[in-house]
């Protein structure tokens, strides 16, 4: 069995299924830099060893053939300025869907000469984040093709049964996930007013904190269940019907993946990136405008045509579970070809 090193340079708390499944395909070290207490809770895998050492020792152990292959999550960490030291190796980069900034821009500059770098040093792979569409900015930095892989966040979890009809009253709404600015809190608080106010009877559930935390507490439309561990937050979707997630700016949204994976219809805004494989719209769930009419107008729909509701909860779960049942045959696939320098 190959031996891999895996650097975390930082925090992740959504890459469980494709840990325990890089745990099945190589030997792994896994690396933070720093304390480890400040992962371990981060990381659902507790069973996983993972070892603190400063970038430089480990790399070090890298370069000189300890490793087959070297996995980081974050292309354009500081620590990837290191990985210009040593020899030649397969290399392969976790890495989010990339915007590219405006060519006139340093950022631009910047990401394009860590890239071509990388591609001029080693055998670079880079694994994007859930839809390949991404591929291309990837390319246009290095200015050459470069092998773009897709894999996914998910939570290590199979599918979960969903407890919930969507026959039976009320209909429940879920949020769950950070009160932040970025994720239009206030947008879904006045969305969800504007339905109660018409005499609407669903229910909405919010679990999580931040700074807009005494506003949902106060919102007399909202059961709030304070900030949840995994275990709890699967419970809590596993008995809702509908996972709300409408931020401005997502550059995912894992609570999409472990909402698809309890049986929970979907309410996205175009801004989050998990769309691409989770939502068929109208089949899966719903694509709404980041206004709180269409909010309101949003779940009013999915709360008067239930047939519909429990297709589209049925669905969802069906397209999890054939996403789950594939993805470790699909990574042996990717990784394989990765490190063989072949291309898919």
């Amino acid at each position: 069995m190959k031996k891999a090193l895996i650097i975390l340079p930082y925090a992740n708390p959504h890459l469980g299924l494709f840990i325990k499944d890089i745990t099945r395909i190589y030997d792994c070290d896994f690396y933070v830099d720093g304390p480890q207490s400040k992962y371990r809770n981060h990381f659902e895998l507790h069973d996983v060893a993972i070892k603190s050492e400063t970038t430089m020792k480990v790399l070090g152990n890298y370069f000189k053939g300890k490793y087959d292959v070297l996995i980081s999550h974050g292309m354009f960490h500081a620590f990837s300025f290191f990985l210009h030291i040593g020899p030649r190796k397969p290399l392969i980069i976790l890495s989010e869907p990339l915007k590219i900034p405006t060519k006139a821009g340093l950022l631009y500059w910047l990401k394009r000469s860590i890239i071509r770098s990388l591609k001029r040093k080693h055998q670079l792979n880079i694994f994007i984040l859930g839809d390949l569409s991404n591929s291309a900015n990837f390319q246009s930095l290095a200015g050459q093709e470069i092998p773009c892989f897709p894999y996914g966040y998910f939570p290590d979890w199979q599918s979960t049964t969903n407890t919930k009809s969507a026959h039976a009253d009320p209909v429940k709404f879920v949020y769950a996930g950070q009160f932040i600015e970025r994720k239009n809190i206030l947008l879904l608080l006045a969305g969800i007013n504007l339905y109660c106010n018409k005499n609407g009877h669903a229910e909405f559930h919010f679990a999580g904190e931040g700074p807009f935390k005494s506003e949902i507490e106060a919102n007399s439309n909202i059961t709030f269940h304070g900030k949840l561990d995994a275990e709890n937050v699967r419970k809590l979707l596993s008995a809702s019907d509908v996972m709300i997630l409408v931020s401005r700016s997502e550059g995912w949204g894992a609570i999409v993946n472990e909402g698809a994976a309890c049986g929970c219809a979907l309410m996205l805004s175009e801004a989050v990136e998990a769309k691409y494989l989770f939502l068929q719209d109208g089949n899966t769930g719903v694509i709404v405008k980041e206004s709180p009419q269409d909010i309101a107008d949003a779940i009013t729909e999915l709360s008067h045509d239930r047939n519909k509701l429990q297709h589209m909860k049925n669905n969802v779960q069906e397209l999890y579970s054939t996403i789950i049942n594939s993805h470790f045959n699909k990574l042996t696939k990717l990784l394989n070809n990765a490190t063989s320098g072949n291309h898919i």
